[in-house]
């Protein structure tokens, strides 16, 4: 038996994500749970298209090159079996596409690698909607802090994942916005709780958190029985695309 702290490892599409996004679940879990949430890759974006993917043979052989979906998968595949008590997460932005094609490019990638029985349900897709500049319209205080100033007047009145590209948004209150620098601030100041303080809305989000926390609660992780009305685990709304995982 293992004694070592359940790992839920990130893939994630987005510059920021990669420097920020595990600190925010450290924060909300670590004190809860023996637990540590990491960053495995920054991957760039998988769209679907109908163009044929152009195979690569590796240099000095004349064996293909993995293509891009492959080489999730393999990076996927290779953090669980490198790590006991693992799961891994693929974190993308929508942007407006559309869900369900790029839900299912990504579950693909995952599942044409890892095959192995039950080691296929410790991997996952999600998604951050539009991104993850939205969410910081939800708690202002957080954004004016940094700032200095008063960038926001108010928390945004409605659902932030339907801000259409929040990151322009903002750049456009807030010319010195650098996503990485300051998103790592803000980030350090959001409350999850807060952000998902409204049960109808942050869907995309939702499904995420509440995935790793029945992924930890799987694993006997949490020191003292997960208080489920924390974030509307079972009450609020959660993405149909993501969360049946």
């Amino acid at each position: 038996m293992s004694y070592g702290p359940c790992r839920i490892g990130l893939i994630v599409t987005g510059k920021g994500e990669a420097s920020f996004l595990h600190d925010l679940f450290n924060r909300e879990m670590m004190p809860r749970a023996y637990c540590l949430f990491e960053v495995v890759r920054y991957f760039p974006q998988l769209r679907p298209t109908n163009a044929q993917l152009k195979k690569q043979n590796i240099t000095g052989t004349n064996q293909p090159a993995p293509t891009r979906d492959q080489e999730l998968g393999l990076a996927a595949f290779g953090y669980l079996r490198s790590n006991e008590r693992s799961f891994v997460m693929v974190v993308d932005d929508l942007e407006g596409d559309e869900p369900v094609p790029v839900f299912e490019r990504y579950r693909k990638a995952l599942d044409s690698v890892i095959q192995r029985p039950g080691l296929d349900k410790r991997a996952a897709v999600h998604f951050l909607a539009n991104m993850i500049e939205a969410y910081y319209f939800a708690q202002s205080p957080a954004v004016n802090a940094v700032a200095g100033r008063n960038v926001l007047n108010a928390d945004h009145p409605t659902d932030v994942e339907t801000i259409n590209h929040p990151k322009g948004r903002l750049r456009g209150l807030w010319k010195e916005f650098h996503e990485i620098r300051h998103g790592k601030q803000i980030v350090d100041q959001l409350d999850l709780q807060h952000v998902l303080q409204r049960a109808t809305e942050c869907c995309w989000f939702r499904a995420l958190l509440t995935w790793c926390v029945d992924r930890l609660e799987q694993e006997g992780a949490f020191y003292d029985p997960f208080d489920r009305k924390l974030y509307h685990i079972d009450s609020g709304c959660k993405s149909s695309v993501c969360y049946p995982q």
